[in-house]
C-alpha cells in the first residue's frame, strides 16, 4: 500500500498560492523558483523577464505554488533601487 501525501493548504502568509492547474515534472526548469534567485544574483534582466513573461513557481509538499504579482513588482522595485544607488555613488 502506498500512502500519498496531501499537498499543504495555500503558503497565505507570503503571498504564495497553490497552482492546481500545475504539475512540477511538467514546469520548466527556467519556470522554477531556483533559477529565479539565480538570475538575480547573476543577471537581473534574465530574472525579471522570466518572471514578468509567466509564472514563478517552487513545490512543497507535493503542491505546486506560484510567486504572485505584489512579490514580482517588490523584487522589480528592489532591484531598480539598487542600480539607482549604485549609479548615484
Amino acid at each position: 500500500m502506498s500512502e500519498t501525501i496531501a499537498p499543504s493548504p495555500p503558503l497565505k502568509r507570503f503571498g504564495w498560492t497553490l497552482a492546481p492547474d500545475a504539475n512540477w515534472p511538467t514546469v520548466p526548469f527556467y519556470r522554477k523558483r531556483w533559477l529565479v534567485v539565480l538570475a538575480v544574483i547573476v543577471f537581473v534582466p534574465l530574472a525579471l523577464l522570466i518572471m514578468f513573461t509567466g509564472g514563478v513557481y517552487f513545490e512543497k509538499r507535493g503542491g505546486v505554488y506560484a510567486m504572485p504579482l505584489v512579490h514580482k513588482i517588490l523584487i522589480t522595485v528592489l532591484v531598480v533601487v539598487g542600480i539607482a544607488v549604485n549609479l548615484s555613488r
